[in-house]
């Protein structure tokens, strides 16, 4: 009997301790579990936000090349009715914008909306050509939008009767402006477009039409 005895207060004890272990080892599955699904909805909402992500961006890149596409077409268009722009000259024009977008601060996007000021302004293909590139430096030194820039840069160009292969002069010269006066490239622009006719009439350069507008712009007298 007593042995008996023994033996149940043994297996009672076996058996409470046994319990205990599961009860133990269930909790521990049940936070291991809980720990599993956190660490499964943190890499879930990580591949989530990286798809919305990569879905902005793209909706982005879609968004930039419409507005190239667009401005691009309106070049074509406008080059069109001012005197004709053929497949090679319009790819040529198109390859150029890419390029600007590579190799400088501008986009491509910007780029081609300086060709369209540009053809609005008047300018050939080739024209255009030769002058974006100074178009966009002019914009970076006077910090203005790219299209300001172009169009300043082409109605100084045509109303001091020069061609577009003088733009790297005319440029020089608006920046020499930009560094040593107190006028900006809005005013000086302003200034330009009533001035430039009048010192093309009277065969007075550039630079010191330039000159005098800086002059007068430091003494207090500023845009028009």
């Amino acid at each position: 009997m007593a042995t008996l005895n023994r033996l149940v207060t043994v297996f009672s004890a076996n058996t409470t301790s046994f319990t205990s272990a599961t009860k133990r080892m269930q909790r521990n599955m049940v936070a291991f579990k809980a720990s599993v699904l956190g660490a499964g909805k943190a890499v879930n909402s990580a591949f989530n936000r990286m798809a919305l992500v990569a879905g902005v961006s793209a909706g982005l890149m879609i968004k930039h090349y419409a507005e190239f596409e667009k401005r691009m077409a309106s070049v074509g268009a406008i080059l069109k009715k001012t005197g004709g722009v053929y497949g090679e000259e319009m790819k040529s024009l198109v390859g150029l914008a890419k390029r600007m977008g590579r190799t400088t601060i501008f986009t491509a996007t910007q780029a081609a909306e300086a060709q369209q000021v540009m053809a609005m302004a008047g300018l050939s293909q080739k024209e255009i050509m030769t002058a974006l590139g100074p178009a966009l430096q002019l914009a970076a030194v006077g910090e203005v939008e790219i299209a300001e820039a172009a169009e300043i840069a082409a109605k100084t160009m045509r109303g001091m009767n020069l061609s577009a292969g003088d733009l790297y002069r005319v440029n020089n010269v608006l920046a020499g402006a930009l560094t040593t006066s107190t006028t900006n490239m809005t005013q000086l622009g302003n200034a330009l477009k009533y001035v430039a006719p009048l010192a093309a009439a009277t065969n007075t350069s550039i630079e010191n039409t330039v000159a005098m507008i800086g002059k007068l712009s430091s003494a207090g007298f500023q845009g028009e």
